[in-house]
């Protein structure tokens, strides 16, 4: 609604700063170590870790919230730990 019936924006001084840590803490963070990790292991091995966000949040579910996992879910854990395993296997080709 950006030509009518919008609201005016107020800048609280809480809600900046958050965005501004989440900013710096979470995704700032999050990019220097996952090039870390590409120079560390290479891009294939650190590709990997974004397959790995759904299981541990499956995992994190289940121990954390008594959520239920379903079976498509521990199929879909099974086949992502299976790719990984493959990946990590010590045939594959590494960067040196």
């Amino acid at each position: 609604m950006p030509v009518s019936g919008g609201q005016a924006i107020t800048w609280r001084v809480d809600a900046v700063a958050s965005v501004v840590v989440l900013g710096v803490l979470g995704t700032g963070a999050a990019y220097v170590l996952n090039y870390r990790l590409i120079a560390d292991v290479g891009p294939t091995a650190a590709s990997v870790v974004t397959y790995l966000l759904p299981v541990v949040a499956v995992a994190l579910g289940a121990v954390f919230l008594a959520e239920t996992p379903t079976a498509a879910m521990v199929g879909g854990t099974v086949l992502v730990l299976a790719g990984v395993l493959l990946t990590q296997r010590a045939g594959s080709p590494r960067r040196s």
